[in-house]
């Protein structure tokens, strides 16, 4: 692709994604960043607990759009990113334990019979269906 004539940053889409994000989600820091990769920009959001993974990707999914080479004009995908603090991963361990009455506090790589696999694996799923707000 040559020139560009306009990118997602001068048009103002990361700010109205920012704004966006800000209304329907006060409570949640989002570190939010532009990087540029082939034909589209990449607007990148990352967040540490909070609100679910899809509820944060269903506030954005309008801003994907993709290029548009005969008027020079870049894509824009929206990627985000969800991680968990020591403090959830501790609560959902602890919730673990106590709803399968288990006589110690499981390790993320301990073997969990319920779903032949490690705990890790059952954390995650939890994790990716719940809010922690």
């Amino acid at each position: 692709m040559s020139e560009v004539l306009t990118t997602p940053a001068e048009t103002g889409q990361l700010s109205q994604i920012r704004t966006i994000l800000g209304v329907y989600f006060p409570k949640v820091n989002f570190n939010c960043s532009t990087d540029y990769k082939d034909d589209y920009c990449c607007i990148l959001i990352g967040y540490t607990d909070g609100i679910s993974l899809t509820r944060v990707k269903n506030a954005v999914k309008g801003f994907n759009l993709p290029p548009d080479p005969q008027i020079q004009k870049r894509g824009v995908k929206v990627i985000v990113e969800r991680k968990m603090s020591q403090r959830i991963k501790n609560l959902i361990q602890g919730e673990i334990k106590t709803v399968f009455a288990m006589d110690h506090l499981p390790k993320e790589d301990d073997w969990f019979e319920p779903i032949k696999g490690p705990v890790r694996v059952y954390m995650n799923k939890i994790f990716n269906m719940r809010d922690f707000e």
